[in-house]
């Protein structure tokens, strides 16, 4: 991902990621300052705990179908529709799965904090990240980090994806030049 990015990086640019993908994100930040590239104008990551705390969601991966679906059901990531559709939940689970393997093939490895103003977003009803998690982001940082509460639960980027958008425009726009 990194070496695609590079010859694209001639703007100013922000990386956002949501779930896993905050975790993806802040690993392409770190990628992306060892290649020498221009940093991110902003780096938002949303509903994950720091990286050096545990994973939220589990080693479900290797289970069962049956068990590995429960352990879907609790995160409520996965819409009702889809979980009452077997056809489509069988296209769907191999994805997830692989998805759940590498994040639990994650190793956090101590890196230097990363010189780029941030903003961590939380859910206020998040029943898989709690809101001290989400802080302790601020320790692999050098710059400003913002923590920020949105309404909802742990896929709040549903629940309330205006409240995101306004936090990430308005944070934004605090970094372009006057």
């Amino acid at each position: 991902m990194r070496d695609a990015l590079l010859p694209r990086l001639d703007a100013p640019y922000a990386i956002y990621g949501h779930s896993l993908g905050a975790l993806l994100a802040f690993g392409l930040a770190h990628a992306l300052r060892d290649a020498g590239a221009p940093a991110p104008e902003h780096l938002f990551l949303a509903a994950y705990p720091a990286p050096h705390l545990h994973n939220p969601v589990g080693d479900i991966a290797g289970l069962p179908e049956a068990e590995f679906i429960e352990g879907l059901k609790r995160l409520r990531g996965i819409p009702e529709q889809v979980l009452a559709d077997s056809e489509l939940l069988n296209v769907f689970l191999p994805s997830l799965r692989a998805e759940i393997a590498l994040l639990n093939s994650y190793v956090h490895e101590g890196r230097a904090p990363l010189a780029v103003p941030a903003t961590i977003l939380g859910g206020t009803h998040d029943h898989v990240v709690t809101a001290a998690e989400i802080d302790a982001w601020r320790q692999h940082f050098a710059g400003a980090v913002d923590v920020r509460e949105i309404d909802g639960g742990h896929y709040f980027v549903k629940d309330a994806p205006r409240s995101v958008v306004d936090v990430v425009l308005a944070r934004l726009a605090l970094a372009q030049p006057a």
